[in-house]
Order: C-alpha cells, then sequence, then structure tokens
C-alpha cells in the first residue's frame, strides 16, 4: 500500500494530503505530531496528533495511507478525513551558516 510512515520523516518535512473532498498540509514536528492545515475544521494551523489512518477496520498507528481515512486528534476531539487519494512531501533545505 501506498502511504507515509510518519515516525520516518524530518521534523519540518510538509505533506500535502489531498483527500477526496480536502486538501491537508501538515507540517511534521515529531513523529506524529503535527501541524495541520486545510478541509473544514482547520482552517488555521493548527497543532494536532495523527493517530493514523484506516479503512475502517483496524488502524494503522502513525501511518498515512492512499485510500484510507487520516484520523486526527486535535483539541480534545478526533476527526476523520475522507479517503486519501495523493499524498506529496517536502523536506526543508538544511541552512548552513
Amino acid at each position: 500500500m501506498n502511504g507515509v510512515h510518519l515516525r520516518r520523516l524530518p521534523p519540518f518535512t510538509t505533506l500535502l494530503v489531498q483527500t477526496a473532498n480536502s486538501l491537508y498540509r501538515l507540517v511534521i514536528t515529531r513523529g506524529p505530531e503535527v501541524y495541520v492545515q486545510g478541509g473544514v475544521f482547520f482552517p488555521d494551523l493548527t497543532s494536532a496528533y495523527v493517530e493514523g489512518s484506516s479503512g475502517g477496520g483496524s488502524l494503522e498507528v502513525d501511518w498515512i495511507g492512499v485510500g484510507l481515512r487520516v484520523q486526527f486528534r486535535s483539541r480534545g476531539y478526533r476527526i476523520v478525513t475522507s479517503p486519501v487519494r495523493v499524498i506529496t512531501s517536502q523536506v526543508l533545505p538544511t541552512i548552513v551558516h
């Protein structure tokens, strides 16, 4: 299955996650801890925790998979997206002085 394991990404990696209904921008802070913006529930960049993704069965922890629904936890709420269609990533370059 195509997807991304969040704990394997370096901090400040930016993911663009296109679901059936929305586009989400995730900035990885540490593993599944992210800042997310997009969809109805995240109009502004918001601190969140990605619990994982699921197709309705078991939860794939710390994983965002194409075809699955991402589960976020933020501000005491659990938000579940529509199915993921495409994931793209960008790693910010290291600045050397």
